[in-house]
């Protein structure tokens, strides 16, 4: 009966409602998108099948629908910082701040249960976001379609007094990175003394001429005045913004331009925002070793189990890394 109501109603979902798996919230979001397209097959069923009594109602479709719109926020975010193939560092920011964006927006709903579910996400959210903003925000401003400016344009519209503030701390750590670069023997673009007058004589001290102060002076405002290799990139006209745009080769072509900040953007953007696949953040389940889970042979689990054990006996408390895992499941498949 609800497939031939769904031909009634000219539904053209390719899709079939499936279950929810509850330890994957994922999963939980394909079930409530599928659900929402066959909502109007599943009211005439309720009014057509006297024995069908689990028809949502009106008020759990309107929840469904804002928990889509909420976690479809974190499904794009999650694929593209933890996908297969990784993308580069100044992406992080630009996801992080939708989920931030979509969590306030939807703040404002007045039903109780989802509700205590936003506030739960956002205690969560924000836990993490206050640890890593500094550094998303730097990464941005090494992608020449956004720089310094852009960091400034967001904070003001949400960190209201705060703004001022949360921007010097991210300004302050990318001059202190620039420095600590240049000082390291990278190119600099600010030349040398005896570049900036006519004679290279030491300048006269102020027993053999009154005048040395002056000197002195006009000494340090010129070199106040000079401008360093990152004023020069920040204070260029940004990129515009395009879909094609490849912030690699932007800095590959540049770097004669900025050679210190590109060995900056050549580290940073190579970071990566996770070591593990986007499954992982989506499960809540417990890793779990059995035959139809893995396929590591016994003698193998027992190498690794022991050896983690002799770790957190010397107080390391360290786990091997799914990589490492990975890396022998791929030996044992291969042999």
């Amino acid at each position: 009966m609800f497939k031939e109501i769904i031909a009634q109603e000219g539904i053209t979902c390719k899709k079939k409602t499936g279950l929810d798996v509850v330890t994957r919230w994922n999963s939980t979001l394909s079930m409530l998108q599928t659900a929402l397209k066959y909502s109007v097959a599943f009211e005439k069923l309720k009014s057509e099948d006297q024995k069908y009594t689990y028809a949502p109602s009106s008020d759990e479709w309107e929840k469904a629908a804002v928990l889509c719109r909420l976690l479809q926020v974190f499904n794009g975010a999650t694929g593209i910082v933890s996908g297969s193939q990784y993308s580069t560092s100044n992406l992080y920011f630009h996801e992080m701040w939708k989920i931030k964006l979509a969590l306030e927006q939807e703040s404002s709903i007045e039903d109780a249960e989802i509700a205590t579910v936003l506030k739960a996400m956002k205690k969560k959210f924000n836990k993490y976001w206050n640890k890593s903003y500094v550094l998303l925000c730097v990464l941005v401003i090494f992608d020449p379609r956004y720089k310094l400016k852009f960091i400034d344009f967001v904070f003001s519209q949400s960190f209201g007094t705060k703004a001022k503030q949360r921007f010097h701390r991210v300004e302050s750590l990318v001059r202190e990175l620039f420095q600590a670069y240049s000082s390291k023997g990278k190119e600099s673009d600010l030349p040398s003394m005896s570049h900036l007058g006519s004679t290279n004589h030491k300048v006269p001290s102020m027993k053999t001429d009154p005048w040395a102060a002056w000197d002195r002076q006009l000494s340090h405002d010129l070199q106040s005045q000079m401008t360093t290799e990152l004023d020069r990139y920040l204070d260029e006209t940004a990129v515009p913004r395009s879909a094609e745009f490849d912030i690699l080769k932007w800095w590959m072509g540049n770097a004669a331009k900025y050679p210190t900040l590109a060995c900056i953007a050549r580290d940073l953007l190579a970071i990566p925002a996770s070591s593990v696949a986007s499954e992982s953040a989506f499960s809540t389940s417990k890793k779990k070793i059995n035959d139809f889970h893995s396929s590591l042979l016994p003698e193998t689990v027992e190498a690794l189990i022991c050896t983690q054990d002799w770790f957190r006996e010397e107080g390391k408390k360290t786990e091997f890394s799914m990589s490492s895992i990975n890396d022998l499941i791929m030996r044992e498949d291969n042999t």
